[in-house]
């Protein structure tokens, strides 16, 4: 038996932010970074509350791949608080920490490791919402959320149904300000997980439309909006195909771009996007070994090849798109291009290859990757070199 999970409501478009005057709750606590602080969109969040006769509190602490004592830190403020509504405003790290956040402040003596679909985990005070601020993560509409443990350098990756928000609220004018490093990794986050999510084991036919429909929008509107984020159009439809993504991948999982990405991004503090984007092409190459059939539907779904294409013709043209946008966002295409020097990665690359092994996603990919292939992959991905085993 399978199931389909997703937020009760998504609120979107032009002035989406005005569906929090109709949120029942009397005391909202917001999650959220010192980047949304200057950017006046607390200041924004926080009047539309108050505009509804909400009290109001903030934490505005989190950091890019947040550690687990951000986690605790945002907990302590909210115990104080007591809040009956959980908002996270911001990007994935954000909206991570303030799911986490919540389950922690419901069950405080429950260790965030236990955080997985099997714990029985029910939330009754509290309801999330989440403002995602970047168009890629999707954690506004996924039952996931990655922590990072530093005393450990890995990737802690929770899942629970309970971590999928209640409301997901989607308004384009909070992407407006973003800088053009920030759009190409969110995106190509939003690319990965689209793409992984239509060629893994536990595809199905619920999350394969919403892939398909997420990977074209990508591709056609990323490029788009790197070049202008004024583009208006393209910024809503790329904030959208971002959180389709994210419930698409939620209810059928991700590959190896994840657990490569993840590996990468614990052991070098990469973004999570520009990790999981340098990988992707190399995961298309390794799977196509076995599962040209996958990627090639998907190529030729979403315009990326012919009809007439066969399924590794189909293959390569969707990796050469992807390529070809890469080069357009100036995003690298391997760890010695984005400057880890050959020393570097030979003195971390034991880490990097247990990290990928201990990665739950592994077994999910439509190849699953032996820890022989794990190493060659790692050489492959440092030089820049197209898998061929």
């Amino acid at each position: 038996m399978w199931y389909f999970r997703a937020p009760r409501v998504f609120a979107f478009g032009e002035g989406a932010l005005d569906y929090l005057k109709e949120v029942e709750g009397n005391r909202a606590f917001v999650v959220t970074d010192k980047t949304i602080v200057k950017l006046g969109f607390l200041d924004l969040v926080m009047e539309k509350l108050k505009e509804s006769g909400k009290e109001v509190a903030s934490f505005d602490g989190v950091t890019p791949e947040p550690p687990e004592e951000i986690v605790y830190e945002s907990l302590k403020v909210a115990q104080k608080f007591n809040p009956d509504l959980i908002i996270g405003l911001g990007g994935g790290s954000v909206l991570d920490v303030a799911k986490v956040t919540q389950v922690l402040f419901e069950h405080p003596d429950l260790p965030m490791l236990e955080i997985m679909p099997l714990t029985p985990i029910t939330i009754k005070k509290t309801t999330l919402i989440a403002i995602p601020t970047t168009s890629g993560t999707g954690s506004d509409a996924t039952a996931s959320a990655i922590i990072t443990n530093t005393k450990e350098k890995y990737k802690m990756e929770l899942n629970h149904p309970v971590l999928i928000p209640h409301t997901s609220i989607l308004d384009p004018l909070l992407t407006k300000s973003l800088p053009p490093k920030v759009i190409a990794s969110s995106g190509m986050d939003a690319l990965a997980q689209a793409i992984d999510g239509y060629t893994v084991q536990w595809r199905n036919d619920f999350s394969n439309g919403l892939c398909i429909h997420s990977t074209r929008m990508i591709l056609e509107y990323l490029p788009q909006v790197y070049e202008n984020p004024e583009d208006s159009k393209a910024r809503e439809k790329l904030h959208n195909a971002a959180s389709i993504s994210g419930l698409a991948w939620s209810n059928s999982f991700l590959g190896i771009t994840h657990s490569f990405g993840h590996a990468m991004g614990a052991v070098f503090r990469i973004p999570h996007g520009i990790t999981v984007g340098m990988v992707l092409p190399y995961s298309i190459e390794y799977a196509m070994k076995t599962h040209s059939n996958l990627y090639g539907e998907l190529a030729r779904a979403v315009g990326a090849a012919k009809s007439s294409d066969d399924d590794k013709v189909a293959t390569i043209k969707l990796r050469d798109k992807i390529v070809k946008i890469m080069k357009e966002l100036e995003v690298p295409r391997s760890l010695k291009e984005y400057g880890i020097s050959k020393a570097k990665f030979e003195k971390n690359f034991d880490d990097l290859v247990r990290l990928t092994s201990e990665s739950a996603v592994n077994i999910f990919n439509c190849r699953e990757p032996t820890t022989e292939d794990m190493k060659r992959f790692w050489n492959y991905m440092y030089d820049g070199k197209s898998i061929d085993f």
